[in-house]
C-alpha cells in the first residue's frame, strides 16, 4: 500500500497507535479477533465479518472526527486480501483531493475453500512448456497473493477437469516412455 500512496503522491505516515495518526484520514488494519485496534473497532461499530477462513471487510466509519477505514480480515490471509484490494482500489482514484474516491465498503468470504487457477492442458507441447518453465511456476504461486480468484460453478468445474487432464498428461508422459 505504501507504494501505491506513494506513486499517487498521496502523503501518509505510519504510526504505533491511533491517537498518534495526524492525517485528515485513518486507514487501520488488522485482524478482526483479538485485542487490536481494528477489531475494536469493529466491535464497537457492531460490524462483523464473517468467522471463516480468508474472509475480509474494507469499513467505513469516524474515529476521532475523522473519517476511518477498517481493513479488516478474519485471519492473515483474509487481512492480506483486504490490504490488496484497498491498495487496488486507491490505485483507480483520480482525484489529488480525495484520493480514496474510488474505496468502497466490502465484506465477503470465500465461495468455496480452495481457490484455483486454472490453464487448459490439452495441447502437450503449450503444457510441457510451461511444465519445464521455472519462472512460469514462480508467477503462478504468487498471483493468489495479488488478486481474489472467483470461485463460480463454472470456475470449479473446470478445476476439476483440469485437474482430471493434469493426471492424465503425467501419467501419458511418465507411460508413454517405456
Amino acid at each position: 500500500m505504501s507504494e501505491t500512496l506513494q506513486t499517487k503522491n498521496i502523503s501518509f505516515e505510519k504510526v504505533g497507535s491511533i491517537e498518534k495518526a495526524k492525517g485528515k484520514t485513518i486507514i487501520v488494519a488488522g485482524l478482526s479477533s483479538g485485542e487490536g485496534v481494528a477489531s475494536h473497532m469493529l466491535k464497537t461499530g457492531n460490524h462483523a465479518v464473517p468467522k471463516v477462513p480468508e474472509a475480509l471487510t474494507i469499513w467505513r466509519t469516524d474515529r476521532q472526527k475523522k473519517p476511518a477505514w477498517v481493513v479488516s480480515g478474519f485471519d492473515d490471509v483474509g487481512l492480506m486480501y483486504a490490504l490488496l484490494d484497498i491498495t487496488e482500489q486507491i490505485s483507480w482514484g483520480s482525484r489529488k483531493r480525495s484520493p480514496l474516491s474510488e474505496v468502497r465498503e466490502i465484506t465477503e468470504q470465500p465461495d468455496v475453500s480452495e481457490r484455483a487457477i486454472l490453464i487448459y492442458t490439452m495441447n502437450r507441447a503449450y503444457w510441457e512448456s510451461k511444465f519445464y518453465d521455472e519462472d512460469y511456476w514462480e508467477a503462478y504461486h504468487d498471483v493468489p497473493e495479488r488478486i481474489s480468484i472467483s470461485n463460480s460453478p463454472i470456475d470449479i468445474f473446470l478445476r476439476q477437469m483440469c485437474n482430471r487432464m493434469i493426471v492424465f498428461n503425467c501419467f501419458y508422459r511418465c507411460h508413454s516412455r517405456d
